[in-house]
């Protein structure tokens, strides 16, 4: 029988008055998610986290300082079953990634709040990769501060992202033509710039977003049926870049003697086929220095 997790993100337009913070806790304790992730908190400092950590009971809670006025982010479990094994700030006040195990499954959270500006929303997106770096499952939400489906630069970025690490828009699994606008202002502007994306292989049970008295985004919410997704041996894969400059000659430096660089290539792609004692010995080589590469670089992600 699959497991169901309930995923919600909302930007919150502030949470350092008291009696704002009370009733949003309040607000999200009754809407029983297992796991929400919270924009433009306005944290000021570390004395504001413990504030928040503390005030926040359901279940854990982890949270990333930004600026009074603006940014700030958190992820919050809604029940002390999900323990956060593990969490850093990507880009401070802006992503925050929390690492959680949940009846024996491990998952990464990735909570996102893009700047307005579209410069330094691309450079923040274009940032973001060493993040999917995990063989963790991944959900990523927020606001983005842009339309992914409208076809415009900032827009394709996210859209580019998510394709490259197998996510979907989980509303657009389960409503495949409702505009879904997340944000609005008195003025009648609307636009969806929010949202939880999830892995493509688990299944959107529903999806819906709500609008709350207390800010002017509304509350994305979904549930999704969670199933056990198999995770290959992954592969090797060499940077270019060190194959340049002066790589070949710290490579003859443990090798005396050894044949030009372009030969050392031509052996390697290859695959030692050729059928002469010098081919075979440089493979070797080749081979041997990927393999320990390799296991170290898994050492290093188990580690993590």
């Amino acid at each position: 029988m699959s497991s169901i997790i309930n995923l919600a993100s909302i930007n919150v337009r502030g949470l350092r008055n008291p009696v704002k913070r009370e009733t949003v806790f309040s607000h999200l304790s009754s809407i029983r998610f297992s796991v929400c992730f919270l924009q433009e908190v306005h944290l000021k400092d570390q004395n504001d986290v413990e504030r928040f950590v503390r005030e926040w009971v359901p279940g854990e809670s982890r949270w990333s300082v930004g600026g009074v006025h603006s940014t700030g982010v958190g992820v919050l479990c809604g029940n002390r079953d999900l323990k956060i094994v593990g969490s850093f700030s990507a880009v401070h006040g802006r992503v925050l990634i929390a690492d959680i195990d949940w009846k024996g499954k491990c998952f990464r959270f990735i909570n996102v709040y893009a700047p307005s500006t579209p410069k330094e929303r691309r450079e923040m997106l274009n940032d973001l990769d060493a993040i999917f770096m995990t063989n963790r499952q991944v959900f990523m939400g927020g606001d983005f501060n842009v339309s992914y489906d409208r076809g415009n630069l900032g827009g394709h970025l996210v859209k580019s992202l998510i394709g490259k690490y197998n996510l979907v828009d989980s509303y657009r699994m389960a409503h495949a033509d409702d505009p879904g606008f997340t944000w609005g202002n008195s003025r009648g502007s609307r636009s969806r710039i929010d949202y939880l994306f999830v892995l493509r292989e688990l299944r959107v049970s529903s999806a819906c977003v709500t609008p709350v008295f207390y800010s002017d985004h509304s509350c994305r919410s979904v549930t999704v049926e969670l199933k056990t997704i198999e995770f290959g041996k992954g592969y090797w894969k060499i940077n270019n870049g060190i194959l340049h400059d002066n790589f070949w000659d710290k490579i003859q430096v443990f090798f005396p003697g050894l044949c030009s660089y372009e030969t050392f290539l031509f052996h390697c792609q290859s695959g030692g086929r050729e059928q002469n004692e010098e081919s075979r010995f440089l493979f070797r080589i080749f081979a041997k220095t990927k393999y320990v590469i390799t296991t170290q670089n898994c050492i290093n992600c188990r580690m993590n």
